[in-house]
């Protein structure tokens, strides 16, 4: 039995919540912290990168996404 699927609204304020504690991850890593569905996930962070709330960061070929107003902040990969 599958999970409802949280509003929208909820899945973005749940994306932005887990980047202001780990400053950047992989989609796949934000999906599995909330326990929302990849898919919804990735959705979602592409309406944040579009509406500027998110960016995306590269290390050696890796693409994670961070909050737009932590872009300033020294950038670290993520360790894992």
């Amino acid at each position: 039995m599958t999970s409802p699927v949280p509003p929208p609204e909820e899945v973005k304020q749940k994306i932005v919540q887990q980047l202001q504690r780990v400053k950047q991850a992989a989609n796949r890593d934000i999906a599995k912290a909330t326990r929302i569905d990849k898919h919804t996930v990735d959705k979602a962070i592409t309406e944040l990168i579009n509406d500027g709330t998110l960016i995306y960061v590269n290390y050696g070929g890796v693409t994670y996404v961070a909050l737009a107003s932590k872009a300033g902040e020294e950038a670290t990969p993520p360790s894992g």
